[in-house]
């Protein structure tokens, strides 16, 4: 309406909360129409690289595609919609899902390259057998910690968690009921020669990562230490804080407008005080309405607030009217009988959205510029101290508001991702404990798991990104898909002690086997979650970006930390 109406040599600017819902609407749309092309084509490139044949690319994408399917249609029947938290659903979905394909297929092709397997049932079916331990475990754990959002305060997190959740165990399903039928029928081929020298320098650089940790070990260790005590430092500067305008980039259309129109006219955000006393006519007795002009006097002093309107300035300005506006009468009326003088001359319809019919309800209306969830909390507590101490004889006094709400959910948000964090690290590890029955291994398993997220919260710390919405769930979804390599390595490393006793060897043997599953799986989820950091959310940008550097600081750490401690403590 405005670019049709509105003159074109002049510009206007859009605001407020129902612009800034249209927005949230329209950046969502666009965001999956970036998300999916763009995670589409980084899996079809990141499985011609790892496999370099058709059959073994078609096989994996078609357990992608099925899982995908039947993810949104999980979401639907659960009568969810997509929103700004849940739009990242389905690229980890796609990144994640993967995992499982590809570390059996990759053991396949080792072993069909080294002439260990053919092309016989049972030997395909072998792998399937001895992989499925370690993927049900990878899967519960990534279950669990995306599960474990569930128990937020937020629907839109608690929807995230269920539906992902729900993805990675169709993903499991899937992977172990339609690929082996899939690789049965379509016969998969020995490696291509381009293939089969890919994996032989492979080979070579991850042998070349052993011989290294078997002669560093003090120095990955003193490196790990270092890291920590700066990874909490950083830690120790992260800001929690949540605030509306800061979802939208700087230079978006919403943005600019918002800070236009506050620092011309007034701030876009309200707050709404609300008073009600119980008795009839009780707002219209006018020093219970210079209490109320009082209030805005001290609201006046806050920096953060730029306007108040209540009943009392109604009156005030009627006042001024019946005395041919002379500006000495913009005050109170002095008695109730005037006021009520003034409402039956004057009418009571434009005094509605302030006080009821029955004048023992009313609200006060505050304009505020400030948009951080700190500044608010501040402000909301100071006005209800107020209240408290200048209203007692109000039956009920509160301050209400979509800006009260955003203040509330991120309090929410932080308690209840403090808590999902604890529950999923407490599940995850619980289950480890119980599967590989070593408390020593089970400690040692925690370390290269902890440090990668210690290492994420310093960045924040360091790089001012706070903590919000998006940025709290980094964590919880975080440690239950770094912790899938660290499984996987684990099981295949206590296999190859069992039959060496030797725990170098061990791990070199480890390293050559899954070393190659683990950097493709790595290297498909960077990018599945840097797909994210195009978003048109900064927050959801920062999602992103930090959970891709996530899974590159996991990776190091279970191909160099991990065998490191098990080569340095030999746990039993």
């Amino acid at each position: 309406i405005l670019k049709k109406e509105f003159p074109q040599d002049k510009k206007y600017y859009l605001s407020g909360l129902p612009a800034i819902e249209y927005f949230f609407t329209a950046f969502m749309q666009q965001d999956l129409r970036t998300f999916l092309p763009l995670i589409f084509v980084i899996i079809l490139l990141s499985l011609y690289i790892a496999f370099r044949n058709l059959k073994k690319l078609i096989s994996s994408l078609s357990v992608v595609l099925i899982t995908l399917v039947w993810t949104m249609a999980f979401l639907y029947l659960c009568g969810f919609s997509i929103n700004n938290v849940t739009t990242v659903i389905p690229p980890i979905i796609l990144a994640y899902c993967l995992s499982d394909s590809i570390h059996i297929i990759v053991e396949i092709s080792r072993r069909a390259y080294k002439g260990k397997i053919g092309a016989r049932n049972d030997e395909i079916a072998g792998v399937f057998g001895e992989l499925l331990k370690p993927c049900f475990l990878t899967s519960i754990t990534t279950v669990a910690g995306f599960f474990s959002l569930i128990i937020s305060r937020v629907p839109a997190v608690r929807e995230l968690g269920l539906i992902t959740g729900a993805g990675v165990s169709f993903a499991f399903i899937i992977t172990f009921t339609f690929l082996p039928a899939a690789i049965k029928s379509i016969r998969l081929s020995p490696e291509q020669p381009g293939a089969a020298e890919s994996v032989r320098g492979l080979e070579k650089f991850l042998k070349g990562v052993g011989i290294f940790i078997q002669k560093h070990k003090v120095f990955i260790i003193a490196l790990t230490t270092f890291i920590t005590i700066v990874s909490v430092w950083g830690l120790s500067r992260i800001k929690t804080e949540t605030s509306v305008l800061e979802y939208f980039k700087k230079d978006s259309s919403l943005y600019q407008a918002t800070i236009f129109i506050e620092r011309h006219l007034s701030g876009v955000h309200f707050l709404n005080v609300s008073l009600r006393a119980g008795e009839r006519d009780y707002f219209k007795d006018p020093k219970v309405l210079r209490k109320i002009e009082g209030l805005e006097e001290f609201l006046k002093t806050f920096p953060e607030v730029d306007k108040t309107i209540s009943v009392g300035d109604y009156l005030k300005e009627i006042n001024k009217s019946f005395h041919n506006e002379d500006s000495a009468y913009y005050v109170i009326p002095d008695s109730r009988k005037t006021v009520e003088q003034f409402l039956l001359l004057y009418g009571a319809g434009d005094l509605r959205d302030f006080v009821n019919e029955e004048w023992d309800w009313t609200t006060l209306r505050i304009r505020l510029n400030e948009h951080t969830t700190s500044g608010l909390k501040k402000v909301i507590h100071r006005i209800q101290v107020y209240l408290n101490e200048n209203f007692k004889d109000i039956k009920e006094k509160s301050v209400l508001g979509q800006t009260v709400l955003e203040v509330e959910a991120n309090e929410a948000v932080t308690r209840g991702q403090t808590q999902s964090l604890s529950l999923a690290f407490i599940v995850i590890f619980g289950i480890m404990f119980m599967v590989f029955r070593s408390f020593s291994l089970g400690l040692i398993s925690i370390i290269p798991n902890l440090l990668p997220l210690l290492m994420n919260f310093g960045i924040m710390g360091f790089s001012g990104i706070r903590l919000n919405s998006a940025t709290s769930m980094i964590s919880a979804i975080g440690i239950g898909i770094i912790v899938d390599n660290t499984i996987h390595f684990l099981n295949t490393c206590l296999d190859k002690f069992k039959e060496t006793r030797d725990y170098f060897a061990a791990i070199n043997d480890t390293l050559v086997i899954k070393g190659r599953s683990m950097l493709f799986t790595s290297f498909i989820l960077f990018f599945g979650f840097g797909v994210v950091s195009f978003s048109n959310f900064v927050p959801t940008e920062y999602f992103g970006i930090l959970s891709a550097l996530l899974m590159v600081s996991a990776l190091l750490a279970d191909i160099i930390l991990l065998p490191t401690l098990i080569a340095f403590f030999k746990p039993k």
